[in-house]
């Protein structure tokens, strides 16, 4: 088998265990350090995931997302790695299902690789400083390729998506594969009181957050759907406090991620505008957030180069967005009124009484807009 051959089977390999191989690996550190000796990592690396302070979860994705990278240059680098992870018990067997994919994949005929001396627990055992001046360094990584990249960016949003219970900051995680997300279909036209049919009278409350409008009823199946419109400029979904537009925001996310919404889409990037990361970011870089620099360097320069083609921005929670980052200059709203990475999709939630501003700057160019209702009385009795 060629070597480009081999090197693409070494990281599919990888790739098809890495959500297993996070779960599996409950000791990073000492997983870095095995490898360290080895100059299969580097030390600054190791310094990284040695970090107190970082969570698991990161060192763990930092010290895959390089083994990633070394195994792309350097498919051998694969077979030290399935060593070191036999050193830890509780991926033993996602190492050998590992070993079983690549051999599968490649041809080559399965062999009892030799676990490596493990060395986070006989750091007598690690190379003095001066010794490591004579170790070979592990080659350095090329630069990833434009698909490479946007694959594994792609890839890591998925696994953040599928999570089972999304990020919140209250007390209240809710499951979201029990969700129950009611959602009209917003028209133009304005409706008097005497002309509100039975429908659009339920989803008035009599306060400031209504939408008085014609409507109709549609399934979260429908969100993007815009006739004679592949990729919408601009989706705008409003709901009263509390209704559940993070909610839906997340289950929108987590259904792309398992294939069954938006799959014209490379990516759909969530961008919770409460978040100070967020609100922190000026250009586009800052909104594409990745651990791996170079990778997320040519995510961008390929999303910038596309003008944000086949690609989903859901800024949620543009009520909770300051007033000053609402202005014609930020990022958000030069993305929202298409300045920026106009061939990308906008999706904004937003309160009604927040976003009048935005609907009258952007009402000309809005394919889709979208309520979302909340519980009915019979949802509520379902759910709980």
């Amino acid at each position: 088998m060629a070597t480009g051959e081999q090197t693409n089977v070494a990281y599919v390999a990888l790739r098809e265990h890495y959500e297993e191989l996070l779960t599996a690996i409950q000791e990073p550190e000492a997983l870095a350090a095995g490898l360290f000796a080895r100059g299969v990592v580097t030390k600054n690396l190791m310094d990284e995931v040695s970090v107190h302070a970082l969570p698991p979860l990161t060192k763990k994705m930092k010290l895959l997302s390089f083994i990633a990278d070394q195994i792309a240059v350097e498919p051998p680098t694969l077979d030290t790695f399935l060593a070191a992870l036999k050193n830890q018990p509780s991926a033993v067997r996602v190492a050998e299902r590992l070993e079983s994919t690549y051999c599968s994949l490649s041809g080559r005929p399965k062999t009892q690789a030799q676990t490596l001396p493990n060395t986070a627990s006989v750091p007598q055992q690690l190379p003095a400083p001066e010794q490591c001046v004579a170790v070979s360094p592990a080659p350095s990584p090329q630069p990833p390729t434009s698909a490479h990249a946007v694959d594994t960016y792609s890839s890591f949003l998925k696994l953040v998506y599928q999570r089972q219970k999304f990020p919140t900051y209250g007390k209240w995680h809710p499951d979201t594969s029990n969700a129950f997300i009611n959602l009209a279909l917003i028209k133009k036209r304005k409706m008097s009181k005497e002309e509100m049919t039975h429908f659009c009278r339920q989803t008035v409350r009599g306060d400031i957050d209504d939408i008085v409008h014609e409507k109709e009823s549609i399934s979260m199946g429908k969100i993007g759907e815009v006739e004679g419109k592949l990729f919408p400029q601009l989706i705008l979904v409003e709901g009263a406090p509390g209704v559940g537009k993070s909610t839906f925001a997340w289950e929108l996310c987590r259904q792309w991620s398992q294939g069954k919404l938006l799959q014209q889409y490379r990516l759909v990037v969530l961008l919770r505008l409460r978040d100070k990361r967020v609100r922190e970011a000026k250009s586009i870089s800052d909104l594409f957030y990745y651990y791996n620099r170079p990778i997320q360097q040519t995510v961008v320069e390929d999303v910038q180069a596309t003008g944000g083609g086949r690609v989903l921005l859901l800024f949620e929670g543009y009520d909770e967005l300051p007033a000053k980052l609402r202005t014609s200059n930020s990022i958000f709203l030069r993305i929202i009124v298409g300045r920026e990475l106009p061939e990308a999709t906008v999706l904004v939630t937003s309160r009604p009484s927040a976003s009048g501003p935005l609907y009258l700057a952007c009402r000309n160019f809005i394919d889709q807009h979208v309520e979302i209702l909340g519980f009915t009385q019979k949802d509520i009795q379902a759910y709980f």
